[in-house]
């Protein structure tokens, strides 16, 4: 699995796929910390323990985004090409799908009407 920063903030944002991940042993996550706070544990010993608070992202693996797509590895695969050769042939598009991961999510984003800007996912209208 080839995790990118664009590939965990595309995964930061759809929150449709976010929504739905109940956590399973070997899942892939990101720990994004979100705050740091510094709690005094006992009084008297002024020990200072510190306290992290992570928002958790979701990063589906290939085969977890194909599940959720509802289509089968030929034709998911054949939806990831599509997706990455749109990126490649439209010469005014500064958005660059660089690994099968990327491509991946925007296939099972495309599902709920939704389709990557660069920046957020948007409807297709709003594009």
């Amino acid at each position: 699995m080839t995790v990118t920063k664009k590939f965990i903030k595309m995964c930061e944002k759809a929150v449709n796929v976010q929504e739905v991940w109940q956590p399973k042993q070997f899942d892939c996550y990101y720990a994004k910390l979100l705050k740091r706070n510094f709690i005094l544990a006992e009084l008297s010993s002024m020990n200072v323990i510190e306290k992290y608070i992570y928002n958790y992202i979701y990063l589906p693996t290939c085969e977890q985004s194909r599940k959720m797509s509802g289509l089968s590895w030929w034709k998911f695969d054949e939806e990831c090409n599509i997706v990455r050769q749109c990126f490649l042939e439209d010469s005014l598009c500064e958005i660059d799908i660089e690994t099968k991961e990327e491509a991946a999510i925007c296939v099972v984003m495309r599902g709920y009407g939704k389709f990557w800007n660069g920046k957020d996912w948007v409807s297709q209208k709003e594009l």
